[in-house]
């Protein structure tokens, strides 16, 4: 019995870690962290600005789901708040910008041809 709870632990840990890394499968935009840094903006060529909040360590993670196949480009801000008395006022002021160019592959279709095969024997 005893044998048995170690196999379903070890079971249910391998699942855990397995959603783990399928949620976290698609790229994202990173940084290297900097203190003080509260916020993130990008400027989308296509007119679209994007505020990112910044990780506690000051660092950017920005999901890239979204971005549309081919070659899309922006330009990354960091940003801090400026403080009055030492309480934030909700206005940035922000770096200069870092230019950048993202290339997604193209044509990716759904796979087809789901089965199950059963592995031959060596």
């Amino acid at each position: 019995m005893k044998g048995m709870k170690k196999v379903g632990i070890l079971k249910i840990l391998l699942i855990l870690v397995l959603l783990t890394s399928i949620v976290n499968a698609d790229p994202f935009l990173s940084c290297d962290p900097e203190s003080g840094r509260t916020e993130y903006k990008i400027d989308w060529a296509s007119g679209v600005v994007e505020y990112i909040k910044a990780q506690p360590d000051g660092s950017l993670y920005y999901d890239l789901n979204a971005i549309p196949e081919g070659e899309t480009t922006g330009t990354l801000y960091g940003g801090a708040e400026w403080l009055l008395d030492g309480q934030p006022q909700g206005v940035f002021r922000w770096s200069a910008g870092r230019p950048f160019v993202l290339t997604s592959p193209l044509g990716l279709s759904i796979p087809t041809g789901l089965r199950l095969i059963k592995r031959e024997a060596e």
